[in-house]
């Protein structure tokens, strides 16, 4: 195992991410309250911290430096699937809790509308009617465009760090353990975010329900992605998938589904959790028949595939 390499990775990493994140609460740069341009700016730059550790750890320890996965081009077919797949998995966990909890969506987008200050009533009758359907259908579709080109180069910096250097480095441990260890890994590395926020707020109370519902969202979360590496060798997936991810973590659904909030549901429920966990299972299903070479070996390192 590449042990000089791995400290180097996991010192510039958490450290630079650390001191981001922390630092960037402390001097008002990542405000969790109403965020501004600057803010998502700013967040954006810190998901590059991981691509920064895989450098630096590159250079430190040049004699076990592996190729990266593929990014470009991306497989159409199997990008197509994951487009269908993750907003399928978001609209089945906030289907499952609205009928468990009895809860209908809110097919009036009152909230969003609130929130936008939009007044129906001073639209004319031809629009009143259709404008909340509209607005629900040209929200999901921007939804699915913006993970698949804007989120997903967002976040690729992440996948290049945990999936690209690390992952293939600690697949010798098992499938299994890769996917626990490097989930475990990644919560860790955004855990100043919510403490910082119940430090600022001097809110405690709900801090431990945060951090068990994102420890078991990063684990189901990590699998998946890293099932997509392993089983298609392909960086560009993973990036897309997590973007996707993201777009839908702040697109239409908490709009539509307003009263869903953990442990069960929400976007860092249990449900949803529940769900990319499936999707990690039966992760060959979504991103291709053709699994890239070697890829069912578990001590082998993700090699890209023939494209789709």
């Amino acid at each position: 195992m590449d042990k000089k390499g791995l400290v180097v990775f996991l010192l510039v990493t958490f450290g630079l991410g650390a001191a981001l994140l922390a630092g960037g609460q402390a001097a008002g740069f990542v405000v969790h309250d109403e965020p501004n341009i600057f803010h998502s700016l700013y967040l954006l730059a810190v998901m590059w911290v991981p691509a920064v550790g895989a450098l630096a750890a590159s250079l430190a320890a040049p004699g076990t430096a592996r190729p990266l996965p593929r990014i470009w081009p991306v497989p159409a077919g199997a990008a197509a699937r994951l487009a269908v797949a993750v907003p399928l998995l978001f609209a089945a966990a906030y289907g499952v809790n609205a009928a468990a909890t009895r809860v209908p969506p809110q097919w009036g987008l009152s909230t969003l509308l609130s929130d936008l200050e939009v007044n129906l009533a001073e639209m004319p009758e031809a629009v009143r009617g259709a404008f909340p359907g509209l607005l629900l259908g040209a929200g999901l579709a921007s939804s699915v465009l913006l993970g698949c080109v804007f989120f997903s180069l967002c976040v690729l910096g992440l996948e290049i760090g945990w999936r690209g250097y690390l992952l293939p480095r600690l697949l010798p441990l098992g499938r299994v353990p890769a996917h626990l260890v490097s989930g475990a890994l990644w919560a860790l590395w955004f855990l100043p975010l919510p403490v910082g926020y119940a430090l600022l707020e001097n809110d405690f109370a709900s801090l431990p329900m945060t951090l068990g519902c994102g420890l078991a969202m990063a684990l189901a979360l990590t699998a998946f992605l890293n099932e997509i590496v392993i089983r298609r060798g392909h960086l560009g997936l993973s990036a897309l998938a997590l973007g996707l991810f993201v777009s839908q973590q702040d697109g239409m659904w908490p709009f539509l589904f307003p009263a869903a909030s953990p442990p069960f549901g929400g976007t860092r429920g249990l449900l949803l959790t529940g769900m990319f966990l499936l999707a990690a299972v039966f992760a060959r299903g979504i991103t291709g028949r053709t699994p890239a070479p070697a890829a069912d070996a578990e001590t082998s390192e993700p090699a890209p595939p023939k494209s789709a």
